[in-house]
């Protein structure tokens, strides 16, 4: 079963977008898996998506971005670890990220 989480970010620097650091799975901490993202912004920037504090990406210069869904997933996100967004410039980005708990 997967779940949606909304992007919301108008400021530049990391954004948590998913909170892992308190999801268990009988009792330890678990993977996530993005398997699609969709965001929009207001202006030109670079945006990076990370596992926590360590890059998946580059920076990517983007005005929108559609990652289709897939059941093979564009990303994991380590045990524990956060999903964050890196923008380069204060813009608004909005859309959302869709994610399941790799078990």
């Amino acid at each position: 079963m997967s779940t949606l989480a909304p992007i919301s970010i108008t400021a530049s620097g990391d954004t948590t977008v998913i909170d892992n650091t308190a999801m268990l799975h009988n009792g330890a901490p678990v993977v996530l898996e993005i398997l699609a993202v969709g965001l929009t912004t207001s202006a030109d920037v670079n945006l990076t998506f990370k596992d926590g504090t360590q890059a998946l990406t580059g920076a990517m210069p983007l005005r929108e971005l559609l990652l289709a869904r897939s059941d093979h997933p564009w990303f994991r996100v380590s045990a524990g670890s956060d999903f964050v967004i890196n923008a380069s410039a204060s813009v608004t980005i909005g859309g959302w990220v869709e994610y399941r708990v790799a078990l």
